[in-house]
């Protein structure tokens, strides 16, 4: 599972973008935005989704050898109903 680290490079651009508040003194004292922090974060969140709901897509995640099989059938069963 992908963690506030492995999206952004630390968790600050995550808590900013689910608008979690900040409850010590850089609550009062932080006033950057987090933009372009936050589009690295949410880019990174975009591939890893496009991964997921995409497995034939240029990313391909590896899948243990159950869960490929499972993903190869249902793969060949929507051709079917398509070719159909």
């Amino acid at each position: 599972m992908m963690t506030d680290e492995s999206l952004s490079g630390g968790g600050r651009a995550v808590k900013k973008i689910l608008n979690h508040a900040e409850r010590d003194v850089t609550a009062i004292y932080d006033r950057h935005s987090y933009d372009p922090e936050k589009r690295t974060a949410l880019e990174a969140w975009s591939r890893r989704l496009e991964q997921i709901l995409n497995p034939d897509s240029q990313f391909p995640i590896r899948m243990p050898p159950r869960a490929e099989r499972l993903a190869r059938a249902r793969r060949y069963n929507r051709d079917q109903r398509t070719a159909s």
